[in-house]
């Protein structure tokens, strides 16, 4: 069996770690494109996302949504950039990647 996103979401085989990646999530946002991405990746890449402590391969989340203006100092970089691009994202999880059949975001196809 294998994980795939629920009709809806998108899976999106990125590494948004800098903030110019963080910018083509945001540009694809702008396009009406991926406004719900899953995320499985690197320990390090989901915390630079969303200021979660994560294990690597974790799963998380992002939902997009036109930023209220608000910049949050707390954010890390590739958050207040966002921001700055008019999105912001609500985080759902991080989800073990072994627990997929229990994640909202993912269905398990055999």
């Amino acid at each position: 069996s294998s994980p795939t996103p629920r009709k809806g979401w998108k899976a999106l085989f990125v590494s948004p770690s800098s903030v110019a990646q963080v910018h083509d999530l945001c540009r694809r946002a702008d396009a009406g494109a991926e406004k719900r991405v899953a995320v499985v990746c690197h320990w390090g890449v989901i915390q630079a996302l969303t200021d979660v402590d994560a294990e690597n391969c974790d799963v998380i989340a992002l939902l997009f949504s036109p930023a209220a203006g608000v910049v949050d100092q707390r954010w890390g970089p590739q958050r207040r950039a966002a921001a700055e691009r008019g999105w912001a994202w609500e985080v759902l999880g991080p989800f073990a990647a072994r627990d997929a059949a229990r994640i909202p975001l993912l269905e398990v196809t055999k």
